[in-house]
């Protein structure tokens, strides 16, 4: 009776972590069929942006900081926690489902990592998602939502590299003057453009700087002086590439080794250095403060830690139910294409004293990608100013056809408030910007049309698409701007009254085009 309590509780000890394996797996593929969409679209950005080129290695560094710890993680405690677990977990499929009926693609891709943090919380336990949060919440360094933060460091690191170049420069013995992000040398002008401010090396910088922190390096307080650190190393190094294109500049002059394949090869060159820099800092502080390895788990620990199923049977079912169940309503969902009321083609060509330009062969300054219907007009002032307006329109939104999206959003970034106030009284909000295009300086007014509501916000746009998507089964909109030449700073204050006036003739009579 003995040896055969003996067998059977070996048998039990023996199909446990098989039982788990199919568990999990069931989990994970339920997760996949959930989240293919998703996955889709972020390979696909991965694919077509340079600034997340880097995304398709962090699931693989990610992976391998979780493998790193496989000894620590076998031996962790599993204590389902269904509560805040379920919390965590529903409120990623809730993102998941209001991102895809509402063309937030941002918002799908966010909630996959919080779908991932909920998962390890619901199932696993406090302890197993404290011991792997850092190597999931890296996943974030793969998805396309630093804009919002990198469009607002460009300013600041390209005029700061401007000056650490023209340190080095002067250092050198070059003689050079500076204005804002111009370095003028003896035989020609410099310019730090947005595309070599830097911040783009800052963020492939930190997505390789940290895992190795946290590899490395014990406490919470060197990992992130690593990732202060690991910001200056990226602006001095842009600031070093930048004197390395004026030396040459000024010594060889234009040519492709200025411009063209030689400038890559420059940057690369330059960038090697600020990687070998971080990590050559980070062995040595390693060395002062090695992380503890997690590795020291006794036999014993990790054998009884499999002993009994770790995982409830009941509880991983319903988990993938409730993702196949999520993608069918997400993929069952469907909005409605919702035509113009009249032809845009329609709208009057003469407004007020303004009419149309007949022979007007300008490309718009801006086309939103993937519109339905467009319209591109050219209207000119008693004054004989030309103002182009461009209007277009989406009957609905779907993935890579949405009315807000990178393109737009930049046409926007450091744009300021306006208040059109219109002839009836009314007020309506728009955004006003000064921008260089092709070497012009161009005034653009700009404002999104969604059924009824405006708004100059890419955010606040994308919160009325998903209202209306949710509770009119509709994503249609717009996007409608004015765009004018500015020959002089004098010049701007008439431009803009112009340009302005234009828009409170404009955007009553929209009203009676697009659905409201």
């Amino acid at each position: 009776m003995k040896n055969t309590l003996v067998s059977a509780n070996s048998i039990a000890a023996d199909s446990a972590p098989r039982q788990d394996a199919v568990l999990v797996g069931a989990v994970v593929l339920s997760f996949v069929v959930c989240y293919a969409g998703v996955i889709a679209s972020l390979f696909e950005q991965w694919m077509s942006n340079d600034m997340y080129a880097h995304g398709i290695l962090i699931p693989f560094i990610s992976a391998y900081l979780l493998w790193d710890r496989r000894a620590l993680l076998a031996s962790s405690p599993v204590e389902p926690a269904l509560v805040s677990g379920s919390l965590l977990f529903g409120t990623a499929l809730a993102m998941l489902f209001v991102g895809h009926v509402g063309g937030v693609i941002s918002l799908e891709q966010v909630s996959l990592i919080v779908a991932i943090l909920g998962l390890v919380l619901l199932l696993f336990g406090k302890t197993m998602l404290a011991r792997t949060v850092f190597p999931l919440l890296f996943l974030l360094f793969m998805i396309p939502i630093w804009d919002v933060v990198t469009n607002r460091l460009h300013a600041p690191f390209q005029l700061l590299s401007a000056q650490i170049g023209a340190s080095l420069l002067r250092t050198v013995g070059i003689p050079i003057r500076i204005e804002g992000v111009f370095i003028e040398l003896p035989n020609m002008t410099l310019e730090v453009a947005q595309a070599c401010s830097g911040v783009n090396f800052l963020v492939a910088i930190l997505a390789l700087a940290l895992p190795q922190a946290y590899l490395m390096l014990q406490g919470i307080g060197l990992q992130i002086f690593v990732a202060g650190f690991a910001a200056i190393v990226a602006l001095v190094t842009n600031g070093l590439r930048v004197a390395l294109i004026g030396v040459l500049a000024y010594t060889i002059g234009s040519g492709p080794d200025v411009h063209g394949p030689g400038h890559v090869l420059q940057g690369l060159s330059v960038a090697v250095v600020g990687f070998v820099v971080l990590f050559a800092t980070i062995v040595l502080l390693s060395k002062r403060s090695p992380r503890k390895s997690s590795s020291n788990v006794t036999a014993e620990t990790r054998v009884e830690s499999f002993t009994p199923s770790r995982l409830g049977t009941r509880l991983t079912i319903t988990v993938s139910l409730v993702l196949l169940m999520t993608a069918a309503a997400a993929a069952a969902w469907r909005v409605s294409p919702v035509e113009p009321a009249r032809p845009l083609a329609d709208v009057p060509s003469k407004l007020g004293s303004w009419v149309t330009l007949l022979s007007d062969a300008t490309a718009p300054p801006f086309r939103a990608r993937g519109a339905t219907h467009e319209l591109t007009r050219t209207y000119l002032a008693p004054s004989r100013r030309q103002v182009r307006l461009y209007i277009g329109y989406f009957v609905d939104q779907s993935q890579g056809r949405e009315l807000v999206t990178e393109q737009t959003l930049a046409l926007m970034q450091g744009a300021k408030p306006l208040t059109l106030r219109m002839a009836d009284g009314r007020n309506k909000d728009a955004s006003e910007l000064v921008r260089t295009a092709k070497g012009t300086n161009q005034y653009v007014l700009s404002w999104y049309e969604l059924n009824g509501h405006s708004t100059a916000n890419g955010y606040s746009a994308k919160a009325w698409t998903t209202w209306d998507a949710l509770v009119r089964r509709r994503t249609s909109g717009a996007v409608v701007t004015l765009t004018a030449d500015v020959a002089s700073d004098a010049d701007l204050r008439e431009v803009a009254a112009d340009v302005q006036g234009l828009a409170t003739l404009v955007a009553p009579v929209l009203e009676t085009y697009l659905p409201r």
